[in-house]
């Protein structure tokens, strides 16, 4: 097993934010934890975790977090197939 390092954190503010949807806040996420390790990007990053609640609400009931982490891909800053491990946090 190789080690694991947690070099960045961020998290969005607690509230209600009608005009946000899980993508938009998992984009703010994770650009304010590139940005708090201090890298141009997330290319280095070996695997994500998502934790979400409810998202089968919207529509998304399987691949919640590689569903709203692909525009991250896309623009570059994460790499191409990065393993996700998907959490529901359901009545966490």
């Amino acid at each position: 097993m190789s080690d694991a390092y947690l070099i960045g954190t961020h998290a969005t503010p607690f509230g209600r934010f009608p005009a946000k949807d899980h993508r938009a806040l998992a984009h703010e996420a994770v650009r304010g934890a590139i940005a708090d390790a201090g890298l141009p990007d997330g290319q280095r990053i070996g695997q994500a975790f998502f934790g979400s609640c409810l998202m089968h609400l919207t529509g998304q009931t399987m691949i919640r977090g590689q569903a709203c982490l692909l525009g991250l891909v896309d623009d570059g800053v994460l790499p191409v197939r990065m393993p996700v491990v998907n959490v529901e946090g359901a009545c966490a």
